[in-house]
This record gives C-alpha cells, sequence and structure tokens, in this order.
C-alpha cells in the first residue's frame, strides 16, 4: 500500500496488525508517515527498514516508537522473526 493511501486508511481508523516502512520514500518520508500514525493512535506493530545511515533521520524515528529498525539489505529470516515478536508482543 502506497504511504499516502495508508495514512487516508488509517483515517477511516481501519486497523493493520503491523506496518513495514521504509524511512526514504518518494513523496512522504516515512519519519513524516511514522508521525501521522502516531497522531492517529495507530495501534499495530510499525516496523522501518532502511538503507540510510543519517544518525539524525534514525535517531528522530527511534523517538516515534517503532518496534524495530532494520537496516538493509534485509536479511529475509530476521525479517519474519522480528515480525513475529511484533505480532506476539501486541497479544501480551
Amino acid at each position: 500500500m502506497r504511504a499516502y493511501h495508508l495514512c487516508d486508511v488509517c483515517a477511516l481508523n481501519r486497523q493493520f496488525d503491523i506496518v513495514l516502512l521504509d524511512l526514504v520514500m518518494p513523496g512522504m518520508s516515512g519519519v513524516e508517515i511514522l508521525r501521522a500514525l502516531r497522531e492517529k493512535e495507530f495501534s499495530g506493530g510499525i516496523i522501518i527498514m532502511t538503507g540510510s545511515h543519517n544518525e539524525e533521520l534514525l535517531e528522530e524515528a527511534w523517538a516515534l516508537g517503532p518496534q524495530e529498525v532494520l537496516v538493509k539489505p534485509i536479511d529475509l529470516e530476521r525479517l519474519l522473526t522480528t515480525i513475529q515478536l511484533v505480532l506476539v508482543c501486541r497479544e501480551c
């Protein structure tokens, strides 16, 4: 789902269990989307994927409370494990 559609869907109070979010995208940054999700009180898990090594950007993202930040290239096993953990922790 495109980033701008995700914000529209959240405005309609549709819920997702988890969002995989890239920090650097055309049109809208991942931090902007993460901030919008928090403002809409999104209750699902958020996993950020990034190839960026911009410390300021990463600190800003972490401050908004994602469950995990994974650095590209993404190891598929680590991604799947992270998704499982985030989903299980939502049930706790």
